[in-house]
């Protein structure tokens, strides 16, 4: 087979594979639903048992066209994990994200500030995951979440950084280290659904902005941050925003 016509292939089973994802995922939920719906020993538990079965062989496929399509296995584990968070962002299942600009990349190791920029595991940040209970926000010990004692490298002060996951969990510190401790140690140098500022008193959010140099994130992941509060119960009608809106 010529070159040319391998690598038409090659792009047709990627596009194939990523295009696909975002419906297969879909119906994979959409008959796991069904299976928890129906009644189990009985012909309708069975269905979607066997749907479900269906479903999850087709993503499979798909997944392995796009690795295919991609040059295989080694050159194509970054691409095809951001398609795979690409088609779980289409089906609902989980928000949209933005990759650490490049220009940070190794940090970690100090070849960027000269010094390593501290990444946290899964569990070390929980230690700075915050929840949300009556429309306010708490810190990992339970407390009244408040930023009067915080302040950002960008000089804003009486504030603290934070972060949101693809499943939107958000994580917040009052202290920003240039060179120590960044938006990017939050998820270990991973992808963000939202980055910046925020001044919470004594639990109720006041301000937010989207200031991050790390990932400088659009206005609409802002307003994917907003979005998910106000799913949570938060009432944002008089959150003001300053900064960097892009």
């Amino acid at each position: 087979m010529s070159g040319g016509i391998w690598t038409i292939l090659k792009i047709a089973a990627a596009l194939a594979g990523v295009a696909g994802l975002g419906a297969l995922i879909a119906g994979i939920w959409a008959a796991w639903k069904q299976v928890q719906a129906t009644k189990e020993n009985t012909p309708e538990h069975t269905a979607a048992l066997r749907a479900l079965g269906k479903a999850g062989g087709a993503l499979l496929i798909a997944a392995a066209l796009t690795i295919v399509g991609m040059g295989g296995p080694r050159r194509s584990a970054e691409a095809v994990r951001g398609g795979l968070e690409a088609a779980l962002a289409k089906a609902g299942l989980t928000l949209k994200t933005k990759p650490i600009n490049s220009d940070y990349r190794g940090e970690e190791l100090g070849k960027v500030f000269g010094s390593q920029v501290q990444y946290l595991g899964p569990l070390q940040r929980q230690a700075y995951r915050l929840t949300i209970k009556d429309g306010k926000l708490f810190d990992a010990e339970g407390r009244l979440f408040d930023t009067s004692t915080g302040s950002t490298a960008h000089g804003t002060r009486n504030s603290a950084i934070f972060v949101m996951d693809k499943q939107g969990n958000i994580y917040a510190s009052l202290e920003h280290r240039v060179g120590e401790f960044h938006h990017s140690s939050f998820l270990g140098g991973g992808s963000v659904a939202a980055a910046g500022e925020l001044v919470v008193e004594n639990g109720v959010l006041k301000n937010v902005n989207n200031q991050s140099g790390h990932y400088t994130p659009p206005a609409a992941m802002l307003e994917q941050f907003m979005a998910q509060l106000r799913k949570e119960g938060v009432d944002v009608s008089e959150v003001t925003t300053w900064g960097t809106i892009r």
